[in-house]
């Protein structure tokens, strides 16, 4: 082997072996474990496929290839670890549908950022640091020769490279494959890696459900529903008597982040939400509702609690299944001879809602345009503000000579929960919980559960209550599956009395 074959083998081990330890680097921060074989045997071989390729291709350009090649990876690796950070989710090529929306929660992403994501781009400072000094102390001019000879080289066994790159992509890709679909994406990623997972999403796949059940016949569909969660009339509701409320208003609120954690809480002698304690004691209160939001979260909650259908699994569902006449609680209402209106403080353009909206079959939707920047607390106006106006709408509804339905979606509350102005916290909290993500989650929550109490009182003042029912859910889990800190893993320890765990409802994807 000539010394140009030598240095060019070693070349490509050495980004492969920093790769690889980037790749061990991104498993630990999702899944908390460290693994370094693991890693080699899961990550090493999609790595590997990869800087062949670009070995393959640009041989006349190997070094500055390579370097590309490993800040392209990188840039993934760290991007994949804050994504699976915030959503709980590995991301797939389908994620890309949603990177404009990312970027508005980017203060939220900020917030997940550390130190340890700098050690993704070291090599490149460092790599780039020595070409400047090296080509300012010499000029390299006398060495192209031994480059066109390497060219020469490559270029005559392109074909040796490529074969066990393609075949260790191919076989890694066809392993995620070959798991039962759909698949949780965090599940799959640990047990056969996050890169070729990624790699598998780019495969196109179908998204027909094989059933034996009649998908026509909603009798037998129900019954296979019923046999599967062993269905059971519980006791607060066995003297529900369906139409009951006919004719009355319905008003939905979808409060953001709102999790059965913070409720029934009392710290330091404060209760965390008092109202919608209140309110879970004087109605039907259901705390065993596990989240089924999808990639486009808040968005998805807002499909599904209008359709009652599962969101889609790899893409969110605002984005996807807009282009058709959604069968919807809008239009089944709006066919009773009700006014539907939705009410979200943001633009109605994020998350493609505005389609959304017009999926679904409301009649109005205010946004951004009719709530304006008064009071801004996070992407929006406060709740507060959200809440006031909102009641104004709906008095104008109720005046009029059909009931109406709104659903009315809260923003304040949203991660990382540090928006609320100083002057309106008033859950006041001491250790362990004082500067925590979960302390400010909880006041978070608290200002929002005052919002929702003071509206409840203009409710009644208003005379609205007694023609209306009220429905209150959170879109999504509120606490990250894992804590930021160690004092915030004692934080969420006292709250609980134990270990917490985020049921996985937004961690399944569709390959």
């Amino acid at each position: 082997m000539t010394r140009n074959r030598l240095r060019a083998l070693l070349m490509l081990l050495a980004f492969w072996a920093v790769l690889v330890a980037k790749a061990a680097l991104v498993r630990f921060l999702i899944f908390d474990t460290f693994d370094p074989g693991a890693t080699a045997l899961l990550e090493g071989p999609v790595l590997l496929g990869v800087l062949l390729l670009v070995d393959a291709f640009f041989a006349d350009h190997r070094f500055k290839a390579l370097v590309i090649a490993d800040a392209a990876l990188s840039f993934l690796m760290a991007s994949t670890a804050l994504y699976a950070g915030f959503y709980g989710a590995i991301p797939t090529a389908d994620a890309l549908l949603v990177v404009r929306q990312t970027l508005t929660v980017g203060q939220s992403i900020l917030s997940l950022l550390a130190p340890v994501y700098l050690i993704f781009f070291a090599d490149i400072v460092v790599i780039a640091v020595y070409t400047a000094v090296k080509a300012w102390l010499r000029r390299r001019a006398d060495s192209a020769a031994g480059e066109v000879a390497d060219y020469e080289f490559q270029h005559r066994f392109v074909y040796v490279a490529m074969i066990p790159a393609i075949g260790l992509l191919v076989v890694s890709v066809l392993w995620v494959r070959a798991l039962p679909q759909p698949v949780d994406s965090m599940a799959a990623a640990k047990t056969r890696g996050v890169l070729a997972f990624e790699a598998a999403s780019l495969v196109p796949h179908s998204n027909e459900i094989k059933t034996s059940v009649n998908v026509g016949d909603p009798l037998a569909v129900q019954a296979s529903i019923d046999l599967a969660r062993g269905s059971r009339v519980a006791s607060r509701t066995v003297d529900f008597q369906p139409g009951a409320y006919q004719g009355k208003n319905l008003i939905v609120i979808q409060v953001e982040a709102l999790q059965s954690a913070a409720m029934n809480r009392v710290i330091e002698g404060q209760e965390v939400t008092p109202n919608l304690d209140r309110l879970a004691r004087e109605s039907w209160y259901y705390p065993n509702a596990v989240s089924e939001t999808g990639r486009g979260t808040t968005a998805d909650a807002e499909f599904t609690s209008n359709t009652s259908l599962y969101p889609n699994l790899s893409a969110p569902s605002s984005i996807v299944y807009v282009d058709r006449e959604l069968p919807s609680l809008p239009r089944l209402l709006g066919a009773e001879g009700y006014t539907t209106a939705t009410f979200h403080t943001n633009t109605a353009k994020y998350w493609n809602r505005e389609q959304l909206y017009r999926a679904l079959g409301f009649d109005y939707f205010f946004d951004k345009a009719y709530f304006g920047d008064e009071d801004q607390i996070m992407f929006g106006a406060s709740d507060e503000v959200l809440f006031a106006k909102t009641l104004q709408r709906l008095k104008q509804f109720h005046e009029g000579d059909k009931p109406f339905y709104a659903q009315v979606i809260t923003m304040s509350s949203h991660h990382p929960y540090d928006a609320i102005p100083p002057d309106r916290i008033d859950l006041k909290l001491g250790a362990p919980y004082e500067g925590t993500l979960t302390g400010h989650y909880l006041q978070s929550i608290r200002y929002t559960d005052r919002a929702i109490g003071e509206f409840m009182k203009q409710l009644e003042a208003s005379g609205l209550a007694e023609d209306s029912i009220v429905v209150i859910y959170g879109d999504h889990t509120g606490l990250p599956q894992k804590p930021d800190s160690p004092e915030d893993l004692a934080a969420r320890q006292t709250l609980l009395g134990g270990t917490y765990k985020a049921i996985p409802g937004a961690l399944t994807s569709d390959l």
